[in-house]
């Protein structure tokens, strides 16, 4: 009997630290006011993730007001002086995906930012691959041209339009399809990287030799 009035006693305790600890989150969450400021239509995470202006590749954010990627985050940083500079405030983690207020160093949690989270790392269930190849929704581009949702070319880095088609090409490989998207390892990142670099260098040798 003991045992139980103990075990219910710390589920009490439980539920009132947890119910506790939420209402601490909510009184001390920031509620940044730069938000407006996102500019969506600017943000590619196509592009090889270096700074602008040293073309380091460790720790960087993208600007999510003008698009640029800077170095760190930090007092003196490429990012912190650009915040300054060009009174843009929030940048996200290229690598984990956070987002943070500059120069103030807050990192900013709102729901409203996922879809970009989402496009800088796409992440898909088992179920959501099983659809790719059911879908046949006609879409509506602005322009009124109709078209079925799908993969689209990379942009065009200076002659990278042949491993452009070359991964279009690829992508209709299933079995070489989901294992890109399924496998989420930070190492194969470059994997994927220096694979999409060697498709490319082959097809413009070849091109070359006609």
């Amino acid at each position: 009997m003991e045992t139980k009035e103990n075990t219910n006693n710390s589920d009490l305790l439980n539920k009132k630290r947890i119910r506790d600890e939420s209402n601490i989150n909510k009184e001390t969450k920031i509620i940044c006011p730069y938000l407006s400021t996102i500019k969506r239509h600017l943000l590619d995470f196509d592009f090889e993730k270096v700074c602008s202006l040293n073309l380091s590749n460790l720790n960087i954010y993208a600007c999510l007001i003008c698009g640029k990627y800077y170095q760190g985050k930090g007092l003196n940083t490429n990012a912190y002086t650009h915040s300054l500079e060009q009174d843009h405030h929030l940048f996200i983690n290229l690598t984990d995906q956070r987002i943070f207020c500059l120069p103030d160093n807050y990192e900013v949690c709102e729901n409203s930012l996922n879809d970009i989270k989402f496009n800088l790392k796409p992440v898909y269930s088992d179920k959501d691959i099983e659809e790719l190849d059911k879908n046949d929704k006609i879409s509506r581009a602005v322009d009124g041209t109709e078209y079925i949702p799908g993969c689209i070319g990379l942009n065009n880095l200076k002659n990278t339009d042949y491993a452009n088609v070359t991964i279009q090409a690829l992508c209709r490989v299933r079995d070489l399809r989901d294992f890109f998207l399924k496998y989420d390892d930070p190492k194969t990142e470059m994997v994927k990287f220096n694979l999409f670099v060697d498709i490319g260098a082959q097809c413009s040798i070849r091109s070359k030799m006609g």
